[in-house]
């Protein structure tokens, strides 16, 4: 008994992004299906200021939404973090030099929502607001090899281009995320 109701939380898992609005570290309130609607690729990385995975991944995180600059690519950093503030957030941005914003979700909804339990965490939409991958930015954790596969890079590249990522679903390396 204990297994079907593990293996039917898995199932509930909404394979959508869900109708929530979310605080922005620049100042906008921000409607999740709106956002997946006027882009073609929507990433939601999951963020934890003291995870040093997080901080090692933030530079190719950087490079990346510079490569997918003009192409439909949105991405924003999700802050689950109960005792974030957005002049916090926003300081931590700025200071981590991203050119997107942070979100701010206190009680963790869309984290809950989406499954994900880590921060660096990446959840790909695609612009029906489908989710198309759900997983790492590649499999390192605090110390990035330069040959890292890029999980994330390959699933945008997957949707942008029409077909499904390879794999969906792979493992984040990052810190467990918590909530009281």
């Amino acid at each position: 008994m204990p297994v079907l109701l593990l293996l039917s939380s898995f199932a509930a898992i909404p394979e959508v992004v869900p109708d929530l609005t979310l605080a922005g570290t620049d100042g906008r309130s921000w409607r999740l299906p709106e956002v997946v609607a006027t882009h073609r690729v929507t990433v939601f990385e999951f963020f934890s200021a003291g995870c040093p995975v997080q901080r090692a991944h933030d530079p190719r995180l950087v490079r990346l939404a510079s490569e997918w600059e003009g192409r439909g690519v949105a991405i924003f950093v999700v802050a689950p973090e109960p005792d974030g503030t957005r002049a916090g957030l926003a300081a931590e941005a700025r200071t981590r030099g991203y050119p997107f914003p942070i979100l701010l979700d206190p009680g963790g909804r869309l984290e809950k929502a989406l499954g994900v339990a880590f921060c660096a965490t990446a959840v790909v939409a695609d612009g029906h607001g489908r989710v198309r991958y759900r997983g790492g930015i590649d499999p390192d954790g605090p110390r990035l090899k330069s040959r890292a596969r890029p999980w994330l890079r390959d699933a945008v590249e997957a949707v942008l281009a029409g077909r499904e990522p390879n794999p969906a679903r792979t493992q984040s390396r990052g810190c467990y995320l918590r909530h009281w």
